[in-house]
């Protein structure tokens, strides 16, 4: 089992927690934190560091999923995996965190970096430019 913190920005995180849940059901040792205009980065930070600390604590291997590459969401990943390299997944979308999610249970505990590149490039199969001539 891996812990997944997806961190984005305004309500996406919470969309994307609420579009699982409706296709694959609850899961647990999943949070989804929404960064809003105005909300401070330190208790971003906190937060995001707080989270991985629970995970941490119960020697469960986690990961932050964040929207954007170099943002705040993602800057604040950062900050808050110091200490503990936690992996981060930029430019997340609801297909790959499904399959995060459907998928951690297989994570062997041998090398979360490989695991999770993996699921990475299958999500990327996935995104596709369909032009509806060529495609029929």
């Amino acid at each position: 089992m891996i812990g997944l913190i997806l961190c984005t920005h305004s309500d996406l995180a919470k969309g994307f927690a609420n579009a699982i849940e409706m296709i694959a059901g609850k899961h647990k040792n999943f949070d989804a934190v929404c960064f809003h205009n105005g909300d401070s980065i330190e208790e971003l930070q906190e937060t995001l560091k707080k989270l991985g600390e629970k995970y941490s604590s119960q020697n469960i291997p986690y990961c932050y999923l964040v929207d954007m590459l170099g943002a705040t969401p993602f800057n604040s990943a950062v900050i808050a995996s110091r200490e503990s390299d936690a992996n981060i997944i930029s430019g997340v979308n609801l297909s790959l965190v499904l399959e995060l999610l459907t998928s951690r249970d297989m994570f062997d505990g041998n090398d979360l970096n490989k695991f999770l590149k993996d699921i990475v490039l299958n999500t990327k199969e996935s995104m596709q430019v369909i032009k509806l001539s060529e495609y029929l």
